[in-house]
């Protein structure tokens, strides 16, 4: 499942209605009792987004009232606002956003629990300063008034782009906190964007871009137009609010919620990568590879584990072996042998995501554990791994080439055998099972557990 959300909703009709929007994108309906990664809630119901946010372990809360309650809601701690009438696909959107926020924060919870079993205590990191705004419009009057509001109401600095190119450059050179991208600016003034240029087509484009993608990107539309909102939302941005005058106030809470929860999501994730940083290295971290080694994956996979039962999660286990790989330390030397290792890690790294785990576990054993994943997924990312190492041999200290295979072993977790000591021992015997099968069917190939 992609999700799995609580619905707060005393009209059984809306209630269902809600339930069957969120079942074509695979979330589910949570049960009484169990976890949620989201909480839909409307009003009616009776309780405020934060009193909902503490009966739910801290989920997000996604309010819904009546059309002009967006900013109360925010101030009450709501997470993110509907009307009533809203579509479903607006609906589906932003509880998607919602929920891929909730799993980047209870990771990065993760790791902080981690760290802090291990001795390393997560930095403090510095207070907020005020936010720095990339306004994308056509020089004129409107988007000038437009800039200036956008400052007022954040309280910080807002800068303007005349085009999308212009704001590509602009947000790569000096990464802005926020990136504001309204629909309709062609028609801001009579010189417009380039021919072709879109609101939709540019927000994806920004999320592409390397230290672009790290700016929030706010989408601002006309409030009745859901399709041009969920698009923006499926396209990258971050929230899509309401441009027109006389929603600055609906416009400012969303602006501002926005910033506040990237905000706290950074300071967590710096905090702890800065912590890490500052332990002893070689405690935490292998220091040829600067991937983390047997000590921290050890605790941190049981903690991923643990999470997965609790949460009946989809969690798979990878475990690399380089073939052969005394004889390259033989016939090249230690120092081509330290080349390939690196080469190999720097592989396994761009082929998993953030919130993934990835370690050498021993001299040319590496190991991976995929949070979210089940056999398919795992596998893809297995052969993937395997065919870039095949195909692409690495450069020797000194010239030449190393030719380099890899064996994998891949085993999934499946759901609630973890236990709630968080062991995943089974699991590990699994795919070190699947890896010896692997050697002993030619090397250089995938196996899968079972």
């Amino acid at each position: 499942m992609a999700g799995r959300v609580s619905i707060v909703e005393p009209d059984d009709a809306r209630r269902a209605g809600i339930s069957a929007a969120l079942s074509v994108a695979y979330i589910e309906e949570a049960e009484p009792g169990d976890a949620a990664d989201l909480v839909i809630a409307d009003e009616a119901a009776g309780e405020t987004p934060a009193e909902l946010k503490a009966r739910h372990g801290g989920a997000p809360v996604l309010f819904i009232g009546p059309e002009a309650g967006a900013a109360r809601a925010f101030a009450e701690g709501a997470d993110d606002f509907l009307p009533r009438a809203a579509e479903p696909r607006l609906l589906l959107a932003r509880a998607r956003r919602l929920i891929r926020r909730r799993a980047a924060e209870v990771e990065l919870t993760l790791r902080a629990a981690t760290a802090r079993e291990l001795g390393v205590e997560p930095e403090a990191r510095e207070a907020a300063t005020p936010p720095r705004l990339l306004l994308v419009a056509p020089k004129g009057p409107e988007a000038e008034a437009l800039r200036a509001a956008l400052a007022a109401l954040s309280g910080g600095e807002a800068r303007l782009a005349s085009g999308g190119f212009a704001a590509l450059r602009a947000a790569e050179t000096d990464p802005p906190d926020a990136v504001i991208v309204a629909d309709g600016l062609e028609r801001l003034s009579a010189g417009g964007f380039a021919e072709g240029e879109d609101a939709i087509g540019l927000i994806a484009a920004l999320r592409a871009r390397g230290e672009a993608g790290r700016s929030a990107i706010v989408h601002l539309c006309d409030a009745g137009a859901a399709g041009r909102a969920a698009a923006a939302l499926a396209a990258g941005a971050d929230e899509s609010a309401p441009g027109a005058e006389g929603a600055a106030e609906e416009m400012a809470a969303r602006l501002l919620a926005e910033l506040g929860a990237r905000r706290r999501l950074s300071a967590l994730r710096d905090g702890v990568e800065a912590g890490l940083r500052a332990a002893a290295e070689d405690s935490l971290t292998d220091p040829l590879t600067g991937l983390r080694n047997r000590r921290y994956f050890d605790r941190h996979a049981s903690r991923l584990a643990m999470r997965a039962a609790e949460t009946n999660g989809r969690l798979s286990l990878l475990l690399f072996d380089l073939d052969r790989f005394k004889a390259v330390n033989d016939s090249l030397g230690h120092d081509a042998g330290d080349a390939a290792l690196r080469a190999f890690a720097d592989r396994l790294r761009q082929a998993v995501r953030g919130a993934d785990l990835v370690a050498r576990i021993g001299g040319e054993e590496f190991a991976a554990i995929l949070v979210g994943a089940g056999a398919a997924e795992a596998a893809a990312v297995a052969e993937r791994v395997r065919a870039a190492v095949a195909r692409a041999p690495v450069p020797a200290p000194g010239g030449g080439e190393i030719a380099l295979t890899v064996s994998v072993g891949v085993a999934a977790l499946a759901a609630g055998t973890a236990g709630a000591s968080g062991d995943i021992s089974a699991l590990m015997r699994q795919a070190d099972e699947a890896l010896r099968a692997a050697k002993r069917g030619g090397r250089d190939r995938v196996e899968f557990a079972g």
